[in-house]
């Protein structure tokens, strides 16, 4: 691709869009690679707890608890919420 940059080809922001797919690509693989054993399709449970600190606590574990789910969404996984529970407000 660098080649037919410098023979002006392809524009610098093909190269770029092109780099950034095969670095997403190449992630993806890695991943598939890493969960590749008969276990690793099994379901996972995941914890998010505010501790202390107060209103600034409980927001940062809402986004955190958003983040993930919208990441599972992304990639089409079930989730299910079994206990939710609202903090104070300030």
């Amino acid at each position: 691709a660098f080649d037919f940059l410098k023979e002006g080809i392809v524009s610098e922001e093909e190269v770029d869009l092109n780099y950034a797919e095969a670095i997403r690509l190449i992630e993806d693989l890695e991943l598939k690679n890493m969960l590749r054993r008969e276990e690793d399709k099994l379901g996972a449970v995941l914890k998010v707890n505010a501790g202390a600190g107060g209103t600034e606590s409980q927001d940062w574990a809402s986004m955190l608890f958003r983040m993930y789910q919208r990441w599972c969404e992304s990639k089409k996984y079930k989730t299910t919420v079994t206990n939710w529970q609202d903090g104070d407000d300030a």
